[in-house]
């Protein structure tokens, strides 16, 4: 199961995306992507919003590599 994950370094928030999973009969970290600050996923999520308004028939679609 996905989740967010915040760690302070420097006193300073970080933003990551924690995949938990079961290994060996534990819980465990499966991977951990960096999303950056808050600021930073405000301004990817502001861009995505900009380009919904500018190409109303598209789709966007997260992207997951196989």
């Amino acid at each position: 199961m996905a989740s967010l994950y915040k760690k302070v370094i420097s006193g300073r928030p970080y933003w990551y995306l924690r995949e938990m999973g079961w290994v060996d009969g534990k819980p465990k970290m499966v991977s951990e992507r960096y999303l950056g600050t808050a600021a930073d996923i405000e301004a990817l999520l502001d861009a995505r919003e900009h380009l919904k308004k500018s190409y109303p028939g598209c789709q966007i679609k997260a992207y997951r590599p196989a």
